[in-house]
């Protein structure tokens, strides 16, 4: 996206975030003016699928007021589709471990076989409505959102979500950016390789956690920003027409 473009889009979030309809009384998002609902993840579709206020207060309150509902309260356990729209929404916000816990109840939606069906009804104890297409494919962005996020309004974020009790974890070859690949894998908690796969030389930046970053041995020619209000560092990089380690 060109920077005229992203201008444009993130003018347009602002106007729709100023519009969007909330509960005064708790000061959370809504998930429309007329018609009042139990607490499902469409509340939280200002983080994500849409990112119009992805680390406000009220959009933290809005995703506590979720997690937090009792099951008469709440129904966003029965649908793959959701459940993965909230670990998502979780993982946007940093929330790591919530997100991981959210998604490791998703096995609970799927039918003979494994198959993501998208919903079960709990009054039938029954499985219906087997479309692949949606379940899978939130559950796989969902699942990939731990490892990189990419957001127009900044640099691609990689590890952003990465919970605590996932101490070994290794991903290839996930699309960080147009044309841009990457692959690493953390071991013992912290990251120990790290590269891009881009098909023209490019000068690149990403952002990362600072304490994945911390004592990381980035190529010398890399510069390292501070942290961020949300603890990540930028890091601008040169890489080649082909595979560029990043961690020497």
């Amino acid at each position: 996206m060109d920077e005229s473009s992203r201008r444009r889009w993130s003018d347009l979030a602002a106007e729709l975030r100023a519009n969007l309809p909330v509960d005064e009384a708790t000061d959370t998002y809504k998930f429309s003016d007329d018609k009042p609902t139990r607490y499902i993840a469409d509340y939280a579709a200002m983080v994500y699928p849409f990112s119009f206020d992805v680390f406000g207060e009220r959009a933290a309150r809005t995703l506590d007021a979720i997690a937090s509902a009792s099951e008469e309260e709440r129904d966003w356990t029965n649908w793959l589709w959701m459940i993965s729209q909230l670990s998502s929404t979780f993982f946007y916000q940093g929330r790591a471990d919530e997100g991981y816990a959210a998604l490791n109840t998703s096995p609970d939606m799927t039918g003979p076989f494994m198959a993501p069906n998208e919903h079960y009804q709990r009054d039938i104890d029954d499985y219906y409505l087997p479309w692949l297409t949606t379940g899978a494919g939130a559950y796989v962005h969902s699942v990939c959102s731990m490892f990189v996020q990419v957001l127009d309004e900044d640099a691609t974020v990689l590890l952003p979500a990465l919970p605590g009790s996932a101490t070994e974890a290794r991903f290839e070859r996930l699309m960080a950016s147009p044309r841009v690949w990457v692959s690493g894998e953390v071991r013992g908690g912290s990251l120990v390789s790290l590269s891009a796969e881009s098909d023209t030389a490019r000068k690149w930046a990403f952002r990362l956690p600072q304490r994945l970053a911390e004592g990381a041995a980035f190529p010398a020619e890399a510069q390292v920003s501070g942290p961020d209000n949300h603890g990540r560092v930028t890091i601008t990089c040169d890489l080649q027409a082909g595979v560029t380690v990043l961690l020497a």
